[in-house]
């Protein structure tokens, strides 16, 4: 404590000045006051910084527009993490924000969500019709095979006076070289030889998606190809005839 009248320096509990004699007056000290923690210092975490589950919902519904909702299940996940999002981010606003990404979430996951039975009505009605196309491509490509066997027996029987087995029309190259497997756009082709006589073949190799109907060409008449619905086995001389190739 310093004296006010010489400037000694008095050790704090002195009453009179140890130099001079002069007295102290006594000072009244205030207490302390306690003051309480602000909210702030139990923030562990700045106002509104947990956003996980509103950007989980986002990015589920995001990629779900391009899975469709990831067969439905995504877009349950995503709608439930944006709506539980929601509700924190309004009952602990401090603590949890996002909304907005929430929200965006939420909606795209719907989105998502709907498109599932909109895409299946789309794919029930394509899918028969594609399937249809490509079975009536697979039959017009059947008829114009049977022809090339066709022509390559009828060259062969003018050349050697008989008709010859698949493998004698391959070996000689007189079939072209896609048919020399014996299969081709989803058709089997099959050559049976009698003494003076030739039947062609052919049948779809999946019934109904490659083909429906079978066709048959014989020697009787090689310029008349009939055919059938039979199920994916031969067809016929019996059978109705689909189209004439014409005269060689």
């Amino acid at each position: 404590m310093k004296c006010p009248k010489c400037q000694f320096i008095n050790p704090n509990t002195a009453s009179l000045c140890i130099k001079c004699a002069h007295r102290f007056q006594a000072t009244k000290r205030e207490p302390a006051m306690y003051a309480p923690p602000t909210q702030a210092a139990y923030q562990t975490h700045p106002s509104g910084s947990r956003k996980g589950l509103a950007i989980a919902s986002l990015v589920i519904g995001v990629i779900g527009l391009f899975t469709l909702g990831i067969m439905g299940l995504g877009a349950l996940i995503g709608i439930t993490l944006g709506a539980v999002a929601i509700s924190k981010s309004s009952s602990q606003p401090h603590n949890y924000g996002g909304k907005g990404l929430a929200q965006a979430g939420i909606v795209t996951n719907v989105i998502s969500l709907l498109m599932v039975p909109v895409i299946g009505i789309i794919a029930a009605i394509a899918i028969p019709s594609l399937l249809a196309a490509r079975a009536a491509a697979d039959e017009a490509s059947a008829l114009y095979s049977i022809r090339q066997y066709r022509d390559a027996e009828l060259n062969h029987f003018n050349r050697y006076g008989h008709y010859a087995y698949m493998k004698e029309l391959i070996e000689a190259k007189e079939v072209p070289d896609d048919l020399a497997s014996r299969q081709k756009d989803g058709y089997n082709f099959e050559i049976s030889i009698g003494q003076a006589s030739c039947e062609i073949s052919a049948v779809p190799v999946h019934y109904g998606s490659t083909g429906r109907r079978s066709f048959y060409v014989s020697s009787k008449n090689l310029n008349l190809v009939h055919g059938a619905d039979h199920q994916g086995e031969r067809a016929t001389e019996t059978d109705p005839i689909m189209g004439s190739f014409g005269g060689r």
